[in-house]
């Protein structure tokens, strides 16, 4: 996470965090702002198992929807792998539409550090 906070743009003010009435920290993400393209974007964004389908994941991303408009973003965009469907869910709901759909290809490497 330290790197996180080292990266260039990171500004610990875009973090942001929901808390439940419970007391616990219920859903978080970071806001990112791309100043050129007018871009925001929301990297990581995640909601706690035990309390999801309770509006906290929504509340995180209108809130950061709010603060990305302030700051002059003119869009804001949002991510995740293509077998989520819970995740795809929450951010058409809050109005986002697909943009990019991208393949992903991975290739496992043996211990040695060589093509298995």
């Amino acid at each position: 996470y330290h790197k996180v906070m080292a990266s260039p743009g990171y500004a610990p003010e875009r973090e942001l965090v929901v808390q439940a009435p419970d007391g616990a920290y219920v859903a978080f993400c970071i806001i990112w702002y791309d100043h050129l393209n007018r871009m925001g974007l929301f990297e990581p964004v995640g909601t706690h198992q035990d309390y999801r389908r309770r509006g906290f994941g929504r509340a995180i991303l209108l809130y950061g929807m709010q603060q990305m408009a302030s700051a002059g973003m003119a869009f804001a965009s949002v991510a995740h792998f293509g077998d989520n469907e819970a995740a795809r869910g929450l951010y058409q709901a809050c109005g986002f539409k697909p943009w990019h759909l991208l393949d992903e290809y991975k290739k496992q490497f043996a211990h040695d550090g060589y093509e298995t």
